[in-house]
């Protein structure tokens, strides 16, 4: 059956190329299983022309990002989702991709939602006493591609490459700045000139070496995971990443180099030694191992057919874990 979908959050003009990972997977693969897809911006319009967008679309699912943040009022965006719901049948999802012990609001939003999707395990429980909603886990995905990309020289560092903001947490900024002291690496700044997520499935293809060097949230919430592993191993890149505690019930150990050890950089040097020695046919191998992968459980196209048929009731889980992918 086909759904109108609808995406109210940082969509900017064009949900399928929006910044925001969340967006652009949702909606992409929402697209690829045939249904529509519409976005509109959160952040650029007022309460009245949300309404007035919404009324008018019908969507008959939406999918809600920023809501409890403080742009708007959030008890008036609720009456609208209410009235939605209520007029047009309209299944409203809250989701919250943030690492978060406490969420931005913990009352009742029975009302205005019919669940809500969330990227961790360990307050699903709170939350749905807190929400009074179903809440399952739900966590990134990569874009889908039918083969990996193309080499590209320009794309090529020749060494390890961190994408993203080097500042935006105390522990990377200092892992970083020591590893730069004992190794050579290229930081691609986040929305710089040389930002490459429009380019992720070829950069992926050339860069010997991706870094996920994301923060210690894991060690406070549970089940929590970051967005590179989905985006970067999707596109068939090979990558050196600080192992969160919920990697090894989803990732195959062979499709990447873990490491938990944020105290001593020499870590991630011996692992870049250890891949410099490696064949290029090896590389490769382990390249398409995580393409495959990623691609088969975890690409938007299959994450958001599973997440139509939770929606739907016709399912309570999704395929996220290792193990007959069954839920740890």
């Amino acid at each position: 059956m086909k759904y109108k979908i609808c995406i109210l959050g940082n969509t900017g003009n064009n949900p399928l190329s929006a910044y925001s990972w969340f967006v652009r997977t949702t909606a992409n693969g929402m697209k690829e299983n045939d249904h529509e897809v519409y976005g509109f911006d959160y952040k650029k319009h007022s309460i009245d022309k949300i309404q007035d967008f919404l009324f008018d679309l019908k969507p008959d699912i939406l999918f809600t990002h920023l809501t409890m943040h403080e742009h708007h009022d959030k008890y008036d965006i609720m009456e609208i989702f209410d009235s939605l719901r209520s007029l047009y049948d309209t299944k409203i999802i809250h989701t919250m991709q943030d690492a978060r012990d406490e969420p931005r609001y913990n009352g009742d939003i029975s009302h205005a939602f019919d669940l809500a999707l969330v990227s961790q395990i360990q307050n699903i429980k709170k939350f749905e006493t807190y929400w009074n909603i179903p809440v399952y886990y739900w966590p990134y995905s990569s874009l889908t591609y039918k083969k990996m990309g193309k080499y590209r020289p320009e794309l090529d560092y020749k060494m390890p490459v961190f994408p993203g903001n080097p500042n935006s947490h105390l522990d990377r900024s200092e892992f970083l700045r020591k590893l730069q002291n004992i190794m050579k690496i290229k930081i691609i700044f986040t929305k710089s000139g040389e930002d490459i997520r429009n380019k992720t499935l070829d950069f992926s293809a050339s860069s010997p070496c991706v870094l996920g060097l994301c923060t210690r949230y894991d060690k406070k919430i549970y089940g929590y995971n970051e967005v590179r592993p989905y985006q970067y191993m999707g596109a068939g890149a090979l990558m050196i990443m600080r192992d969160y505690n919920i990697n090894k019930y989803i990732f195959p150990k062979d499709i990447y180099f873990g490491f938990d050890d944020y105290k001593n950089p020499e870590v991630v040097k011996e692992l870049w030694n250890r891949i410099k020695k490696m064949s290029d046919e090896e590389k490769f191998k382990m390249k398409e191992r995580a393409f495959n992968f990623v691609q088969k459980y975890h690409s938007c196209k299959t994450r958001m057919a599973e997440t139509i048929e939770l929606i739907k009731g016709n399912r309570n889980t999704l395929n996220i874990f290792l193990n007959d992918l069954k839920e740890v």
